[in-house]
């Protein structure tokens, strides 16, 4: 996140409920009662984060309630356009992602699940 938004501050581990991990591309959360998302939360300026959603193409941001160990805190959440299909992140994206949930000791377990549940979306799709 330093790369990206060099004034950004780490605030540490946190939990978004109810949501999944998901791949459009890149990561993204969707509603999903039987799970959560565990991550790890920034405090950046809102404006920086207006102009990372207009470049990536994200539809919007959402203000979620996120749980820091014992404390319940708002954070915003971009997300994509409800409908985008499911798409493999690169090589590249993913050994970075890997890389930052296990330095920050996150579970990995939920990004090999958002990879299976793309492969087999993928699957289904091109036998149709």
């Amino acid at each position: 996140m330093h790369q990206a938004c060099p004034r950004a501050t780490l605030l540490g581990p946190g939990t978004l409920m109810s949501h999944e991990i998901r791949f459009a591309g890149t990561v993204d959360a969707v509603l999903d009662q039987y799970h959560s998302v565990e991550g790890m939360v920034w405090e950046i300026d809102e404006c920086y984060i207006d102009m990372i959603l207009a470049y990536e193409r994200h539809d919007d941001k959402h203000l979620k309630m996120i749980r820091r160990g014992q404390d319940i805190m708002r954070a915003w959440t971009s997300y994509k356009r409800p409908g985008t299909p499911p798409q493999q992140p690169t090589w590249d994206y993913w050994q970075e992602l890997e890389s930052a949930h296990r330095q920050a000791k996150l579970p990995v377990s939920s990004l090999r699940r958002a990879i299976e549940v793309t492969e087999y979306y993928i699957d289904l799709n091109q036998n149709y």
